[in-house]
């Protein structure tokens, strides 16, 4: 009866412990949208020690840019994704991730993960801006994970810009200004 009483708590211990999932091989597709990791824990709510360094303020559909995690300590674990300015919408493409790191699909574009819980600092991440119906201004995003249970969510970059691309305010003075030289020409 005894060794029945033990496997009998045994089970209830098992099914009672919290489950903990980590991702030592990088972030798993289901965090493409929420960019959290499933880690058992909640994001830090102290300033992240990383920010991401992006090459210009400006590109051409295309173009290489070149994105840097920086920040002390080193970091375990990341997920990075190229995003429209004020939208979920993952656009783009990684190229050649460095080594430790590896690609992963989110919704037919690519972000980039760790590929081991190496510690990692310095790495340099290629992105190819979208060809076609590149959007007018660009952010990357990030979650950067020191250890399991100590990770920041939402680390941005500043906006860049599509080249040639003008805000809608400025096109309309520029017609109403053409309106208005019209209207005098007419008018002499």
């Amino acid at each position: 009866m005894e060794f029945v009483s033990q496997i009998l708590f045994s089970v209830v211990l098992l099914c009672l412990s919290t489950t903990v999932y980590t991702y030592g091989n990088g972030a798993p597709d289901t965090a493409c949208s929420s960019m959290k990791p499933n880690h058992g824990a909640e994001a830090s709510a102290t300033a992240a020690p990383y920010n991401l360094q992006v090459s210009g303020s400006t590109y051409n559909p295309g173009q290489n840019i070149t994105v840097t995690i920086t920040g002390t300590p080193e970091y375990k674990g990341f997920l990075l994704q190229a995003r429209e300015a004020g939208t979920s919408k993952i656009v783009g493409t990684w190229l050649s991730p460095p080594n430790n790191t590896k690609l992963l699909e989110c919704t037919g574009s690519n972000a980039v993960t760790h590929a081991n819980n190496q510690l990692k600092t310095g790495l340099v991440y290629t992105w190819m801006a979208p060809k076609s119906d590149a959007p007018k201004k660009v952010v990357f995003q990030a979650t950067v994970v020191k250890v399991k249970a100590e990770f920041w969510m939402n680390i941005l970059s500043s906006e860049f810009q599509l080249n040639g691309a003008t805000s809608g305010l400025k096109y309309s003075a520029c017609v109403l200004f053409s309106l208005l030289t019209v209207s005098l020409i007419r008018s002499i």
